[in-house]
């Protein structure tokens, strides 16, 4: 009798229990025992494992019993020198399984749900053969607990946002009283908080809606058009609470760091997102932060990142380019708009140009409930199902930039003018270049403008570029349309450059923004400046929580 499931290596003859049982009885010398046990035990798991080591140690039973029962019970009554040697087979074997089982994992090397892109889940065997090999799995995304270096082997150029602001130098952080941004600090690896946004000192009445104290993975049904300003705050905390607990080192400096969650940053602050172009200065040292939407979007139409890159990847893996509606899609509040931008009426362009166009799908949201849902509203993944995809910022950023980028679809957008954590990975063809070629493009001096050439310098062509920027008045974008339907190709693999990269190259995975925090707090600790008198003691995020939903 062999023992059930032992390998048959290149080498090595799996031995019969009956040979086993004959192995003379271990001693302090015995190699012969100690290679038995070290070699079987390895080439086997589980209860076959323990089968051989207890059948090695323990000496031959006078009749035959066959595994796994090699002594029963009436025979240790009448043999009591037998249970010493059993009890440290025990020991003894636990000991071998615990250090040669694989699957194993710490606290520190927790992973979330694979919610996330399988690079190779949207494609056929032929047009994997095609394609070539791809960026690594979604399995390698998963981990939150990622050390520095493979953190920038995993997500080479994620930190760039972070090296522009502490590039610029030391900075002071003051003290504010009135619309001052929140204050927290971390000491020892745990999140304090200091102050509240606008408040010199914390109130005793903190209330505020608490977010779930684990990211939920499903939409939330019914909520505001936005979350408060308080949910995104608690959104903000959870998620570096989080960058925290995953570290595999407690080597996160002790720091006071300022955090805002306004669409419009503060100066020397984490936020959303920066203006593209800074002509003052003021914004330089604005560190860009993960979107909240990494912990929960409380909205009808969106969810977390994760949930969404799921049932991103249902839709993607099912629908082929030639499946997809061939017109643009656009939802949204039309009067979201920022005086200051290249066009200020930017939504309301864009429907009154593109609305009720047989090439375009756009509408402004009919929002009804005291904006709790919307009768013509889309769940983000629908927009997959178009070929094309329409993106506009709204008072500053938007949101939706990263759950668009997911799709194998084509963005298109007027030139960004708002910088995220991941924006400066967009590598753009301008309409021009399609539509005129690149010699073409390179003689109009009117698009791009000089905002634009000063933010997206590099003129890319079709063959390199993931997004498609068009004229910020929209007087290009129908024709644009129409030149990519006409090029099919050319439009497949923008959208396909653009889900490889983003959804592919998991920047937009839970690992990615625990990686990219842990760099944040870091980054911002080389360069910010504060009196450690200007703040009182504070309390512990978990007792914060608590007290915020008191």
């Amino acid at each position: 009798m062999t023992v059930p499931g032992a390998r048959n290596f290149s080498g090595a003859i799996p031995i019969p229990i009956h040979n086993l049982l004959d192995l003379p009885y271990p001693s302090a010398n015995s190699k012969l025992f100690e290679f038995s046990i070290l070699k079987y035990v390895i080439l086997v798991k589980g209860a076959p494992a323990f089968a051989i080591c207890y059948e090695n140690v323990m000496p031959k039973p006078t009749r035959d019993y066959r595994w796994p029962m090699a002594i029963p019970v009436p025979m240790l009554r009448h043999q009591p020198s037998l249970i010493r040697p059993l009890f440290f087979t025990f020991i003894f074997c636990v000991a071998l399984y615990y250090f040669f089982t694989p699957g194993r994992q710490s606290l520190y090397s927790r992973s979330y749900p694979n919610d996330g892109y399988d690079v190779d889940a949207d494609y056929s065997d032929e047009e994997r053969h095609v394609r070539g090999p791809g960026p690594p799995s979604s399995s390698a995304f998963e981990n939150l607990s990622l050390d520095e270096l493979q953190c920038r082997e995993t997500f080479p150029d994620l930190t760039y946002e972070i090296d522009r602001a502490v590039a610029n130098g030391p900075f002071k952080l003051e003290k504010q009283i009135v619309k001052g941004p929140l204050i927290a600090a971390i000491r020892g690896g745990e999140l304090w908080i200091l102050q509240e946004p606008g408040k010199g000192e914390l109130s005793q009445k903190m209330k505020e809606v608490p977010l779930p104290a684990s990211p939920p993975h499903h939409r939330q049904s019914s909520a505001n058009i936005q979350p408060p300003k308080t949910q995104r705050q608690l959104a903000a905390l959870h998620q570096i609470h989080r960058a925290l607990l995953t570290s595999p080192h407690p080597l996160i400096p002790d720091t006071v760091l300022a955090l805002t969650v306004t669409d419009t940053p503060l100066a020397n602050t984490f936020s959303y997102a920066r203006p593209a172009t800074d002509p003052s200065g003021t914004k330089a040292h604005t560190f860009p932060m993960p979107h909240f939407a990494f912990w929960t979007w409380r909205s009808p139409f969106l969810s977390s990142l994760p949930a969404a890159a799921g049932a991103i990847s249902a839709v993607e893996g099912g629908l082929g380019w030639a499946a997809k509606d061939r017109r643009a899609v656009w939802r949204g509040t039309s009067w979201f708009s920022n005086g200051a931008a290249s066009n200020p009426r930017l939504r309301q362009s864009l429907v009154r140009l593109a609305g009720n166009q047989s090439w375009a799908d756009v509408q402004s949201l009919a929002w009804t409930t005291n904006a709790a849902a919307a009768a013509n509203g889309l769940p983000v993944e629908a927009f997959c199902r178009y070929r094309y995809v329409v993106h506009t910022e709204g008072v500053s950023y938007s949101g939706r930039f990263n759950f668009h980028v997911m799709c194998r679809s084509v963005v298109v957008t007027p030139p960004l003018e708002w910088m995220e954590m991941n924006t400066h990975l967009v590598k753009p063809v301008y309409s021009s270049v399609l539509l005129g070629g690149m010699e073409s493009a390179l003689r109009d001096d009117r698009f791009p403008g000089k905002r634009a050439r000063e933010t997206w310098p590099v003129r890319y062509d079709a063959g390199e570029a993931n997004m498609v920027f068009v004229r910020p008045d929209w007087s290009d974008l129908e024709e644009t349309v129409r030149w990519l339907e006409g090029h099919p190709e050319v439009a497949e693999g923008i959208a396909e450059r653009q889900r490889r990269l983003f959804a592919g190259g998991g920047y937009v995975s839970l690992a990615a923004e625990t990686c990219y925090w842990r760099a944040l707090i870091k980054g911002w600790s080389e360069v910010v400046r504060y009196e450690e008198g200007d703040w009182e003691e504070g309390v512990r995020f978990e007792e914060y929580v608590l007290k915020a939903s008191a």
